[in-house]
């Protein structure tokens, strides 16, 4: 299939996307402001109409740009607004679902503008910046090196010694790492480079432990299973940037911030459910996760 192919195909399905725009519910009207786009029967419609059709396609149509589809938007805009004059002039304004739809448009949106406040209130630059001090000094506290290790995860001890008794007769540890290991996650065992509290603590205590170049002399045990670990490197560990783990502690951080809002508007809310009449005998359990 050629370009022109694909293009042509791409274009058809931003037309499909487009037709469907005429037809979807619009509760809420954008900011009307920028300048007038198209005037319908004396009305002007303008710019930031235009963009809020645009902001509300499918993330595989605004895989072209808005300017190359601008033209395509002022069609979908006339058409929205010619059906929405007709609908008042059909009696919609008072139409009772109508007012459902907006009364439940108002609030969620004004739960969502308080809420995006509250949220903007508690992380403040200096607020993002003292968490990753606090993490900072924490990660720095635990010291600066960390270690590149291998290791050959098995189920029974036995294996592990048995492993380890390999090794100190000259077995190759890649190899042996590849034809035993139940870490499947892991090529040729390789962990890479990790620093202290990255690792469950019996694995971080016997790798941090060890010499580099040295293996475990006996097996460790974890909640994975029994472990032979080798060291093959050691290096300082540079510490991320304020700009690098900012994203990470905002998310971080408004996971808790809407947790302490919600925790504290329910523990000063009396709240009281009627029963369903539902027995718990009856309810079916929860299906087992699939493996």
């Amino acid at each position: 299939m050629g370009r022109h192919t694909l293009r042509l195909a791409g274009l058809c399905l931003v037309g499909v996307m487009l037709t469907a725009c005429d037809q979807m519910a619009d509760i809420g009207k954008p900011a009307v402001d920028g300048p007038v786009v198209v005037t319908v029967n004396g009305t002007d419609l303008h710019e930031s109409q235009l963009r809020a059709i645009y902001d509300g396609l499918p993330d595989e149509a605004k895989q072209l740009p808005y300017a190359f589809l601008r033209d395509q938007l002022v069609d979908v805009l006339v058409n929205r607004h010619l059906m929405s004059v007709e609908a008042e002039k059909a009696g919609y304004a008072n139409n009772t679902e109508l007012k459902q739809l907006v009364a439940q448009y108002h609030q969620d949106a004004m739960r969502d503008l308080w809420l995006q406040d509250e949220m903007e209130r508690v992380m403040s630059p200096d607020r993002l910046r003292a968490i990753y001090d606090e993490q900072i000094a924490e990660l720095q506290a635990l010291g600066n090196t960390e270690r590149h290790a291998r290791h050959i995860l098995v189920e029974e001890e036995e294996a592990a010694k048995d492993l380890i008794a390999q090794l100190d007769e000259g077995a190759d540890f890649l190899a042996l790492a590849n034809e035993h290991s139940i870490d499947t996650a892991s090529v040729d065992g390789d962990l890479g480079y990790f620093g202290k509290g990255m690792m469950v603590k019996p694995f971080e205590d016997a790798a941090f432990g060890l010499e580099v170049g040295s293996y475990t002399p006996e097996p460790v045990q974890s909640q994975f299973g029994w472990h032979v670990i080798i060291v093959e490197d050691e290096r300082e560990q540079s510490m991320p940037s304020f700009a690098e783990m900012r994203e990470d502690i905002a998310r971080a951080e408004q996971g808790n911030t809407y947790r302490t809002v919600v925790d504290g508007l329910r523990a000063t809310a009396t709240i009281e459910r009627p029963d369903s009449g539902v027995e718990e005998s009856m309810l079916d359990p929860l299906p087992e996760p699939a493996e």
